[in-house]
């Protein structure tokens, strides 16, 4: 089962916690990672949107790493993983604030009226 952690190293000791299963924010997240490497999955798609529509930069978004540490190179990756909180909040406030320009094609997330049957 995919999990999604946010950590902080804010001076407040309590760990974000999502409201909602996030899953649908991971894959998201993960195929938003193949954007630039010209994928046309729907999600892909939105995050292409997102960018060009409606200008969101979502390169804070998109900036994570397994905090599973198997080797010396993974600690150096999650590392290298931590950013200034500052654009990844803007980046979230505006997605929260977006409209889209015109309807989305293809599969909706789960939870959405019509929504594709998830694989188990």
């Amino acid at each position: 089962m995919p999990s999604l952690f946010v950590e902080s190293d804010a001076a407040d000791p309590a760990p974000f916690r999502f409201k909602g299963d996030p899953v649908d924010l991971l894959a998201l997240l993960s195929f938003g990672v193949a954007e630039p490497f010209g994928s046309h999955h729907p999600l892909t798609e939105l995050v292409r949107r997102l960018k060009r529509e409606h200008g969101i930069d979502v390169a804070p978004l998109l900036t994570f790493y397994d905090r599973e540490v198997e080797e010396p190179l993974d600690a150096t990756n999650l590392e290298a993983a931590w950013q200034d909180a500052t654009a990844l909040r803007d980046g979230v406030a505006r997605l929260r604030h977006c409209r889209p320009v015109r309807p989305c094609q293809g599969p909706r997330l789960r939870g959405a009226p019509g929504r594709l049957p998830r694989d188990s």
